[in-house]
């Protein structure tokens, strides 16, 4: 769900480079809009705690599930009904999607296929996946824990992924 370079990662990065090199023009030439939304550095922030209890205590970090492929030549991604990989460290932007979030992009911009991208689903289908409001915190909720009971997040990145479940774009 997430591209090699999110969201997250061009607000923090923008003003830097804005000081460095001038104004920054987005990549208005994707094919889809830029930047995954998916919180990917959770993910990452937990790899480097469990790279050191690795290093230092032999605590062997966990598996990540594959991402699944299909038998085509070449193989693709399999991708469940809203377009999103099955398969992967799931996280509740995948797993209890308000949008589709896609690591996968293009366009005349070199940096695209980097960027991925996020798609809002519309109304009709967000009414559908979560009749209320309460469901969606729950399925943040779920899915957050699972990640955390993986070793996938810290428990800091599970209370923020469920204390910003209202507020989830």
């Amino acid at each position: 769900g997430t591209g090699h370079s999110s969201l997250v990662s061009d607000v923090y990065r923008t003003p830097l480079v804005t000081r460095d090199f001038g104004e920054v023009v987005l990549p208005a030439t994707c094919t889809l809009p830029p930047f995954s939304h998916v919180p990917g550095y959770y993910v990452i922030n937990q790899q480097y705690d469990l790279l050191t209890q690795w290093v230092s205590f032999a605590v062997a970090p966990p598996t990540a599930p594959q991402m699944e492929f299909d038998a085509s030549v070449p193989p693709q991604l399999v991708r469940d009904e809203f377009g999103i990989v099955v398969g992967g460290i799931r996280l509740p932007a995948v797993d209890a999607p308000v949008a589709l979030n896609s690591g996968t992009n293009s366009g005349s911009s070199p940096f695209c296929v980097l960027y991925g991208t996020s798609q809002p689903f519309d109304a009709t289908l967000l009414q559908e996946l979560y009749p209320t409001h309460h469901e969606y915190v729950e399925a943040v909720r779920e899915s957050a824990l699972g990640a955390f009971r993986d070793r996938f997040i810290s428990v800091g990145g599970y209370v923020e992924m469920v204390v910003q479940a209202p507020v989830a774009e």
